[in-house]
């Protein structure tokens, strides 16, 4: 099978290839499509859009590109770029200007090639021309109804060369009816279900078994979390979060909307962002692998879980992460800091702005606490917690490994 890493080089040479008529950003989602056409790689287009992204921010490191080429990827895709790349440009005699998001809004070439734009989403293009198929939901004046949910306005679209463009996939096919989540996973004591005023009592008595380690902040979290992944340790900590009552955001302060609490998301595109988030953060093969497993599964038989659930099971991680922080780790590592960039772009944020708008926020105020630490985690023991999270969410993640 045809590694992540050999697929990228293939979509962004495909890419490269075909856009040198072009002088204006373009939508990097709908190129990411084209491509599937010709290199048929094992992802939804706007899952793999967020993987070109990452190498195209690091477009200095790009091997096999002119000077010329790395410049078009950038500019036309709108991608930020380095000061070690703006110097590479100034040094070949070029005229570089950025904007407050390091985006190029102008370029000359000592020959004469000029690009400038201002980068506005809602302009982005595709094969130059205007994009008419993106969809739009408009808010119509009805007759109002205790059992009628209030239409909502959509967000403005997205970038499409962004993994903040998590809201532009439909979560699951027309013709596929998704089943409840509680319906479809066998018995377990680690399974959760807080939508039922018994099942927090269940968890209040008994506790949340994970797999790969404890939550607890006070376990020792150096350890790591994958090793062992059935041996099961008690969570004394997860109760405490369990209770605190969720904040519920409602879209308008009218009785009748429905509030946040009662939103589910697809495992299905849990999973592919689980699976962005692995490669984007170099995690091991097989981690990778088992979640490609996933979202083959869940594609053919997708599952709903509630979003009050995955919020809370997410926040305890988190914490549970800021706790396993070292100063000069072993292994390979990441910064604390780079790593909730990363959950907040690749994993968070495309699973819904507005469903997700609390998670963010919290990710956002640690990335500025953090700003500036050398404070570093072991990939290992990321990994383990994303492996121990998702046991958690589906017993069926266990069954993935081989």
């Amino acid at each position: 099978m045809t590694s992540n890493s050999e697929l990228c080089k293939k979509v962004i040479k495909f890419i490269s290839n075909r856009i040198g008529a072009y002088s204006q950003p373009e939508n990097l989602v709908k190129w990411c499509e084209l491509a599937k056409q010709t290199i048929n790689y094992d992802k939804s287009p706007l899952a793999f859009s967020s993987i070109i992204t990452r190498r195209l921010d690091k477009i200095e490191d790009l091997k096999g590109y002119s000077l010329m080429e790395k410049v078009r990827l950038v500019f036309i895709f709108s991608r930020r770029v380095s000061a070690v790349f703006v110097k590479e440009l100034e040094d070949k005699k070029c005229v570089v200007e950025l904007n407050d998001n390091r985006k190029i809004t102008y370029f000359r070439s000592p020959d004469g090639i000029v690009f400038t734009s201002e980068h506005i989403k809602q302009r982005k293009l595709f094969k130059g021309k205007r994009d008419n198929d993106k969809k739009k939901t408009v808010v119509k004046p009805a007759r109002r109804s205790q059992n009628v949910r209030k239409p909502k306005l959509a967000p403005n679209p997205p970038e499409g060369d962004d993994v903040e463009m998590g809201n532009e996939e439909e979560e699951a096919a027309p013709d596929q009816n998704p089943v409840e989540f509680d319906d479809l996973r066998p018995a377990g004591n680690h399974d959760l279900n807080v939508q039922k005023p018994d099942a927090q009592a269940s968890i209040q008595e008994e506790g949340v078994d994970l797999i790969n380690g404890s939550i607890a902040h006070d376990n020792n979290e150096a350890q790591n979390f994958g090793q062992n992944t059935r041996n099961r340790v008690k969570i004394e900590d997860f109760v405490e979060e369990i209770q605190r009552a969720p904040e519920v955001i409602i879209l308008d302060e009218e009785a009748e909307m429905r509030p946040l609490v009662f939103e589910k998301i697809s495992l299905r595109k849990l999973a592919e962002q689980i699976e962005t988030l692995a490669f984007n953060i170099n995690l091991e093969d097989s981690f990778q692998e088992k979640a490609s497993r996933a979202v083959r599964l869940f594609k053919a038989n997708d599952q709903l879980i509630p979003i009050q659930d995955f919020n809370q099971l997410f926040n305890i991680v988190l914490k549970n992460l800021k706790s396993g922080r070292l100063q000069n780790p072993t292994g390979t590592s990441i910064k604390l800091c780079r790593l909730f960039e990363h959950l907040a772009r690749s994993l968070i944020r495309p699973l819904g702005e507005f469903l997700m708008a609390d998670t963010l926020k919290v990710l956002e105020e640690e990335i500025e606490k953090l700003k500036g630490s050398e404070e570093k985690i072991p990939l290992k023991t990321v990994q383990g917690k994303l492996d121990g999270l998702m046991l958690v969410i589906t017993n069926t993640w266990v069954n993935l490994d081989e």
